[in-house]
């Protein structure tokens, strides 16, 4: 059987240390800002904050980023916004959200440019680059690094060229060029010793003890790795702890002592899991699954392996696919299931040829050659000129009247080139606005083509007149993220009873919006052809639906929906409902009361089971909620977190008192008070029916 891929962790980070120590209290903390003078070093002590408490308080350190980062806008500190978008990217790129990672770093590299800071440049630039490599862009990722070097050359940065060099080296590293990797690594340490960069030294130290373990030098390996973790423990760099305790669990793992490696793995996935750190979370259990392979207790294996590679889609890093890919392949193989196993296996040498084609390698070393060039020619050129210092004045003179000869000449050919240029220009500028004339046009045809597509998806939903005539009192609150969407409200009537139900399906936009679709009409079916009328019973059928029309076809779909779906009998107040990961809020004699869902989806799932229908009778006036996720998930408020369910029910029993209108309007301002400036973050419904 093929050992399966373990993941070792490699880290540079460039993080600068503030006058106060880790564990300091919040109180502490607010101190040292009271004795700031100005809201400038106010800003600015924030984001050293919120750099320091990334190894141990994520959470923490998003808070103080967004807190810096409104107070310099509010202020007009452009350096201080561009500082704290860096910090706010730095919290995003631990937490593995490469994506909001590389949108914070880019607003802070335009801001950068624009105020011509060389050392925020060549951070930005190197951090990004970093990131980039983490999603397998390797030729982007060492444009970057190798811009950002020669920047913290030219200002003499010393910690920033180690950290530029160890991102160099990860490069070379992923790409299986030791001898460079380890090059760089040490050329690394050199200089983080010479301005005593114990994070630095850490993190060249973590690298080379991969390389090692990777070329089966196992001693040297342990070495390096208790260097690193020791000098992580001495600047209190918990994520870094964690990441050497993962790391000498894969040497352990390469020793074949597959319990000690799996103690190290283990505690790991602890610290990971406390710190919230979604990219070490999944290099640990990707690798206790690989010992669990290792150890032939395959249905653990498989547990690990499918978090794992869940974990790597959502992070989107190629890399982190490639590997889990290749561990799914090798478990199914070996439960004997080689259907599954190949097709796994077809993934990941669809994505190893991606990243490691020829053509990859070649433009990679093209650019280090170009930057080695450069380096050459500077060197030579600083020789040549002190060689010459001792017949400058003799050739000064020469030179100046050559100089004086040649103006005319050299005056009337610029003029001659100008008039060249342009007129070079005009022609330029003018295909320049016909090609964007052409993306003009294409956009428009795209925006049309998706608003007709909202015309269809809103044929799917009841008209509002429908709805009237079968319930006195509701409304419907109703905003998707994008034009059209994946939650979708549904209400239909058969006999004395009236169906509602508010679903959320898998995504947003065009995806969502198609899976809507086939849900819907899941829904119409079960109720109107098979004659289902429990809740339970309907969403049972729905899911049977629903999965027969995604069998067909030859892709493992596991799209589906959330829904919660009640039946309202108006003569009686009986009301009967069942949940799909949606709850039920019912508001009667001033308080709330919740009716909890079977905790999963209409869809492909684990161990299905049936749908339970709750019964309930209430009282007249009685108001009953059902609502997708998307307005709890929202982030925004002051520190950039999300509303939660919580404010959420405490909101609807505060205007339960309202008419459905009044109380529609109030979930609106709430809303769009509460997202600030923030992009909404997925589709939401909230409906509410008065009995």
């Amino acid at each position: 059987m093929k050992k399966s891929s373990l993941f070792f962790l490699f880290f540079c980070f460039a993080i600068n240390s503030i006058c106060f120590s880790q564990d300091a209290e919040n109180d502490s903390i607010d101190a040292l800002l009271e004795q700031c003078k100005s809201d400038t070093q106010r800003v600015n002590l924030q984001i050293q904050i919120a750099l320091n408490l990334l190894n141990t308080d994520l959470k923490g350190s998003s808070e103080y980023a967004q807190r810096a980062n409104q107070l310099a806008e509010k202020i007009s500190y452009r350096k201080g916004e561009a500082y704290s978008y860096y910090a706010i990217a730095e919290s995003f790129y631990v937490q593995g959200d490469f994506e909001k990672s590389k949108l914070f770093y880019n607003k802070s590299l335009v801001i950068y440019t624009e105020l011509n800071d060389d050392k925020g440049i060549a951070e930005t630039k190197n951090h990004l680059g970093a990131l980039l490599h983490k999603q397998g862009n390797n030729n982007d990722a060492l444009t970057l690094c190798i811009d950002a070097l020669k920047l913290f050359e030219k200002i003499k940065y010393k910690s920033g060229i180690a950290s530029a060099y160890i991102n160099v080296g990860l490069i070379y590293d992923n790409l299986q060029n030791y001898d460079k990797a380890i090059e760089f690594y040490n050329k690394a340490i050199v200089y983080a010793k010479e301005v005593d960069d114990l994070n630095t030294q850490a993190s060249a130290n973590n690298n080379l003890g991969g390389i090692y373990t990777d070329t089966k030098k196992y001693d040297l390996a342990i070495e390096h790795l208790t260097l690193s973790m020791q000098l992580k423990e001495k600047i209190g760099n918990k994520v870094g702890v964690g990441s050497s305790l993962n790391n000498l669990g894969a040497v352990y793992y390469e020793m074949k002592e597959l319990d000690k490696a799996l103690e190290f793995f283990k505690k790991a996935l602890e610290i990971k899991t406390e710190l919230g750190d979604k990219n070490g979370i999944f290099s640990s259990t990707n690798n206790i699954g690989s010992v669990y392979l290792e150890k032939k207790d395959y249905q653990n294996a498989l547990s690990y392996f499918k978090t794992s590679h869940e974990l790597a889609l959502k992070l989107g890093s190629k890399y982190n696919i490639l590997y889990s890919l290749e561990n799914l392949s090798n478990v199914y193989k070996a439960f004997g299931d080689y259907k599954t196993a190949l097709g796994f296996q077809e993934q990941y040498a669809s994505f190893k040829d991606t990243i490691y084609n020829a053509e990859n390698s070649k433009n990679i070393a093209e650019v280090q050659a170009q930057f080695e060039t450069e380096k050459k020619q500077q060197e030579n050129e600083i020789l040549s000129l002190k060689l010459k210092n001792e017949s400058f004045l003799k050739y000064l003179f020469i030179a100046l009247t050559g100089l004086f000869l040649f103006a005319a000449f050299y005056i009337f050919k610029n003029l001659r080139q100008k008039q060249k240029i342009n007129k070079s220009l005009e022609e330029k500028n003018r295909i320049i606005e016909e090609q964007k004339l052409i993306v003009e046009e294409q956009n428009r045809g795209i925006t049309d083509s998706i608003k007709y597509a909202k015309r269809l998806q809103e044929a799917i939903l009841p008209p509002l007149d429908f709805v009237k005539s079968h319930l006195n009192d509701f409304f419907i609150f109703y905003k998707p993220k994008d034009i059209v969407a994946g939650d979708f409200y549904w209400v239909e009537t058969k006999n004395d009873w009236v169906y509602v139900a508010a679903a959320d399906c898998t995504g947003h936009g065009v995806p969502g919006a198609m899976v809507s679709v086939v849900c819907c009409n899941a829904l119409n079916r079960a109720l109107l052809e098979y004659k289902e009328v429990e809740p339970g019973k309907i969403l049972d059928k729905t899911r049977e639906l629903v999965l027969e029309t995604f069998s067909r076809s030859d892709k493992d779909v596991k799209d589906g929906m959330d829904i919660s779906l009640c039946a309202i009998n108006k003569k009686t107040n009986e009301v009967k409902w069942a949940g799909a990961n949606n709850a039920l809020w019912i508001v009667e004699n001033n308080s709330v009361k919740e009716i909890a869902s079977n905790k999963q989806a209409i869809g492909k799932v684990d161990n299905p089971v049936s749908f339970t229908t709750h019964s309930l009778q209430l009282e007249k006036d009685t108001w009953i909620y059902l609502t997708t996720d998307g307005f709890a998930d929202q982030f925004g408020g002051e520190k950039g977190k999300k509303f939660k369910y919580k404010p959420l029910k405490e909101l609807l029993l505060t205007n339960s008192n309202l008419t459905p209108e009044e109380q529609k309007e109030k979930l609106q301002i709430t809303f769009t008070q509460w997202q600030r400036d923030l992009e909404q973050v997925d589709d939401v419904c909230i409906v509410g029916v008065r009995l």
